[in-house]
C-alpha cells in the first residue's frame, strides 16, 4: 500500500525502494557494457586500420565471454572486463578522485542489495541493514551519487586510456 488520501510519502514503500535497488543496478551495468562496447570497437577499429577481419577479430575478442554480459556489475566484474582492453579501471579512477574508494564500496553494497532483492533473501537485506545500509530512499539515493560519480571518472579514465593507446580522442 503505497497511497492514500492525505499528501506525502507514504511509510510502506518497501517495494518501491527495493525496485529502485534492481533498477539502479540494471542501469550501471548497462552503463559499463555500453561504454566497454564503444571502448572495444574503438580500440579495434584503430589497431585494424581499415582490415575488417582483423577489426572483426579484435573486437570479439575484447567482448567474448565479457562478464557484464553474464553477472552482476561487481567492481571486480567491471575491472576485469576492463583489463580486457588495458584499462586497470579502479586504479585509475582512486588515483583521480578521492571519493573512488568509496565509491567501489558503494557499488559492492548496492551489488549485494541487489542480490538480496533478486533473490528475496530477507537474512542478505537484515545484514546490510544491520552493516548501515537500510534499503530506503536516502540508501538508494547515496548509491546513485556513488553511480553518477563512478560512471563520470570511468568514461574519463577510460577515454585518456584510449587516446594514450591509439593517439586519437574517442569522444
Amino acid at each position: 500500500m503505497v497511497g492514500g488520501p492525505a499528501p506525502g510519502r507514504r511509510t510502506r514503500t518497501q517495494a518501491i525502494n527495493w525496485a529502485l535497488v534492481v533498477i539502479l543496478s540494471s542501469e550501471l551495468q548497462g552503463f559499463f557494457r555500453d561504454l566497454h562496447d564503444e571502448s572495444a570497437e574503438f580500440l579495434a577499429l584503430r589497431l585494424a586500420r581499415g582490415n575488417q577481419s582483423h577489426f572483426t577479430l579484435m573486437r570479439n575478442n575484447f567482448t567474448a565471454n565479457r562478464e557484464l554480459d553474464r553477472v552482476n556489475p561487481k567492481p571486480e566484474t567491471i575491472k576485469a572486463d576492463f583489463a580486457r582492453l588495458g584499462v586497470d579501471l579502479w586504479s585509475d579512477i582512486e588515483a583521480r578522485v578521492q571519493s573512488g574508494a568509496r565509491w567501489r564500496q558503494q557499488l559492492d553494497r548496492l551489488n549485494q542489495a541487489r542480490n538480496a532483492v533478486a533473490h528475496n533473501d530477507p537474512v542478505r537485506v537484515s545484514r546490510l541493514v544491520a552493516a548501515g545500509y537500510p534499503l530506503n530512499l536516502a540508501t538508494v539515493n547515496a548509491w546513485r551519487a556513488a553511480c553518477i560519480g563512478v560512471a563520470r571518472n570511468a568514461d574519463k579514465v577510460v577515454g585518456d586510456h584510449m587516446m594514450k593507446a591509439t593517439g586519437v580522442r574517442p569522444w
